[in-house]
């Protein structure tokens, strides 16, 4: 059995400091951050953010946080994260999204994509360009040694959209997870 520290905390630690920096190159300290699990029998939480201009299902209310981050060329962006995981710790759902200054590009994507296996010592299995509510994104299944993580990455004009579930190899999957990826719309 994987203990909560062992498994989640780890990688959204890596979700949350990360990415950013493999696409801006800016250096963060690590964070992690829990949030209530108000499971009851697959019910599932609407989430929407006006700000964020997503909605997305959740199995329980998640926490949101913020952090500001310094990018190399010296602008700071707000990295908004909405999370939850199960009490055992052996599943997290997580959205989070940044505004950059700038636009960003398809080169972005490729390096968001690889940012997140690479920052979690895992390999891209299988990637597949989408369409989520009309903007190009990347569905992309990353495995680790111990660890299965099913990321979608969406980019919209400045703005990149992050969802991801993460889970043990020999977990079974929860019809939560399926629901969660599948929920997630752009409202931009």
């Amino acid at each position: 059995m994987f203990e909560r520290s062992y498994l989640i905390k780890p990688f959204f630690m890596l979700f949350v400091a990360m990415l950013p920096m493999l696409i801006t190159g800016c250096a963060l300290s690590a964070y992690a951050g829990q949030s209530a699990y108000a499971r009851q029998s697959g019910s599932m939480v609407p989430v929407s953010s006006n700000l964020g201009g997503f909605s997305v299902m959740m199995p329980a209310n998640p926490q949101y946080t913020t952090r500001p981050i310094k990018t190399v060329s010296g602008h700071w962006v707000t990295q908004h994260v909405y999370s939850v995981e199960s009490p055992d710790g052996r599943y997290a759902y997580f959205v989070a999204y940044n505004d950059y200054p700038y636009a960003l590009d398809g080169e972005a994507l490729n390096r968001a994509c690889q940012g997140q296996a690479d920052g979690m010592r895992g390999r891209i299995m299988r990637q597949e360009n989408v369409s989520i509510s009309g903007y190009s994104g990347r569905v992309v299944r990353i495995e680790g040694n111990d660890f299965i993580g099913v990321s979608q990455v969406v980019i919209v004009g400045r703005r990149l959209y992050q969802v991801m579930f993460v889970m043990p190899k020999n977990a079974n999957v929860p019809s939560e997870a399926s629901r969660f990826l599948n929920s997630f719309e752009i409202r931009a």
